[in-house]
């Protein structure tokens, strides 16, 4: 399959605009389009894609209960997150034909889940607690949710997988994709203000629980 330019900005937007169920699904997507080809290879972690769009529907299904809540547990680990614009620029940016097989690592900022309260916070001029607890508290409370979900059909929060990845989660090395293609990510709380309004806009959340994000 050859590239030429003019499609390399239709993927970016084409990426900005495709509804999956979960981010693991578009990172193995993106690596069966840049395979074909091969011209470059684009690896990410367990990612939270965030911003406006379908694509932000898991970010929004996860975390709308503690925006709603106002609580961000403050715990190990962490998770990387990126803007899916910024995703969609450094997969046109690496779509350079003639530069040979390449890989990138996209992890945009790593952040822990108290991190994204107190940004919240800032952001919505809300007050939200985020209490210190254990990263095995976290895991445990997810078998719970799992158990309840499967044997009452009651969903409770976030799974075990989920907690696991949040609470041993550790940041990447993308400073090859920050040198060579020049892509950097913007400021999160771009980011999260951007995605909470676009969650509004999708009545996701009362505009009560989004303070100034709404006005």
């Amino acid at each position: 399959m050859q590239l030429h330019e003019p499609q390399l900005v239709d993927l970016g937007v084409f990426l900005c605009r495709l509804q999956v169920s979960t981010h693991l699904y578009l990172g193995k997507f993106v690596a069966s389009i840049l395979l074909r080809d091969p011209l470059a290879e684009l690896h990410g972690p367990a990612e939270v894609l965030v911003g406006r769009g379908e694509i932000s529907l898991t970010f929004a299904q996860v975390s709308q209960g503690f925006v709603r809540r106002g609580l961000f547990p403050s715990t190990s680990g962490g998770v990387p997150m990126i803007d899916v614009r910024d995703l969609a620029a450094v997969v046109a940016a690496a779509l350079q034909p003639g530069r040979g097989p390449r890989r990138y690592m996209a992890g945009g900022h790593f952040l822990g889940f108290g991190d994204v309260g107190r940004a919240v916070a800032e952001l919505t001029g809300r007050r939200i607690l985020c209490p210190r607890v254990p990263g095995a508290a976290m895991r445990f409370y997810g078998r719970v949710a799992d158990f309840s979900d499967h044997f009452f059909g009651l969903s409770l929060g976030p799974s075990h997988d989920a907690m696991v990845t949040l609470t041993r989660g550790v940041p990447c090395d993308d400073s090859r994709t920050l040198a060579e293609l020049g892509v950097r990510p913007r400021p999160i709380e771009e980011t999260l203000r951007d995605t909470m309004r676009w969650m509004f806009e999708r009545e996701l959340i009362p505009a009560k629980f989004l303070g100034r994000v709404a006005e």
